[in-house]
């Protein structure tokens, strides 16, 4: 007699633990994910929001300000701008490392967060709910909130998209590449456009 698979048990994913954890290694994993937080995408938000309530609060209306994304640390020396713009893309990728490293402590393998590069074609194509994904989204949306409500609404709707792609997939690659394309093009595009066209600043 053939036993028939539990789909209950078989539609859980694999990062998800099927046993709860003892009470202290859940308060450590709580701290951990506030401790995460508090070096990347947390700190971020509050800056932002702080960035924000400044500029609301500010002589001048909201749609009178400028906020420059990809402005010069050091005009007028290109070297040294570059030195600092690299000072701070390796500042930014610390918390990432962070996270690689907590999960090479508890025996895990980047994969078991959608992080391998097993299915390249896959993860470079676009192919084809939840508290999770609201949460994500508006987080994600917080941090750009120093450069106005629209960039804010417009990273939230990207974080929905996000967030449910990944439930669908269980990758995360396609959404760093995305991630990567959307600023290349932003950046660079805002470079080469820049003092050509009339509503850039």
């Amino acid at each position: 007699m053939r036993s028939v698979p539990d789909e209950s048990v078989s539609a859980v994913p694999a990062w998800v633990s099927p046993q709860p954890l003892p009470e202290r290694e859940r308060q450590l994993l709580i701290w951990e994910i506030v401790v995460v937080f508090a070096v990347s995408l947390g700190a971020s938000s509050v800056r932002s929001l702080v960035s924000l309530i400044g500029s609301l609060t500010a002589p001048r209306a909201l749609s009178a300000q400028h906020v420059i994304i990809n402005g010069s640390q050091a005009p007028g020396r290109p070297w040294f701008d570059l030195s600092l713009q690299l000072v701070s893309i390796a500042t930014g990728v610390a918390p990432a490392l962070l996270v690689f490293y907590l999960l090479a402590r508890n025996g895990e393998r980047p994969s078991s967060i959608g992080v391998d590069a097993s299915q390249p074609g896959r993860d470079v194509l676009s192919v084809s709910p939840a508290w999770a994904v609201a949460i994500g989204a508006v987080l994600r949306g917080s941090y750009h909130l120093h450069q106005g409500i629209g960039p804010f609404i417009g990273n939230v709707i990207m974080g929905v998209i996000f967030g449910v792609l990944f439930l669908r997939w269980q990758r995360t690659n396609p959404m760093i590449i995305a991630h990567m394309l959307i600023n290349s093009v932003a950046f660079i595009g805002y470079t080469l456009l820049a003092g050509h066209v009339s509503w850039l600043p």
